[in-house]
């Protein structure tokens, strides 16, 4: 017989997420880590942190695409193998077909904003700051 394994799951675990897939518990990660972004945005100091967070905020969007793609597809499948299902007085071809069409256009509208958050990201290549009064003097006199 086996022993329990009487040590602590890692805090998502134990955060309730227990039996849930893998696949599940990162797509709550990356929210709980853009929740946590949001809240530290108030400690920004330089104009290279800005460009730093919109870089890396555009490599979620980008990622995003091919998730939404992964799902939609799968759904398809599954309706179209008939292992699929809806709740009484729900129409399962009706739900798929929204959501297929929701999923469609927040993939486009997020391949949109990870393009603008790129070009947001190579225009602030050129911004410096906080700079002092001395220091925007000095580089006025330099150029």
């Amino acid at each position: 017989m086996t022993e329990p394994d009487d040590r602590k799951p890692p805090a998502w675990v134990a955060d309730g997420y227990a039996g849930r897939s893998t696949t599940h518990r990162a797509a709550n990660l990356a929210g709980e880590g853009l929740r946590q972004v949001n809240h530290s945005l108030g400690t920004i100091k330089h104009a290279s942190e800005v460009y730093d967070l919109v870089a890396s905020l555009a490599y979620v969007l980008e990622r995003m695409p091919q998730a939404l793609e992964a799902m939609r597809e799968w759904l398809t499948r599954e309706q179209d193998r008939g292992t699929l299902e809806a709740e009484r007085g729900h129409d399962l071809a009706d739900s798929i077909a929204t959501t297929l069409v929701a999923m469609a256009g927040g993939r486009d509208m997020v391949t949109v904003a990870s393009a603008n958050l790129r070009a947001a990201h190579n225009a602030m290549a050129f911004v410096l700051g906080p700079l002092t009064a001395e220091e925007r003097a000095e580089r006025r006199e330099g150029s």
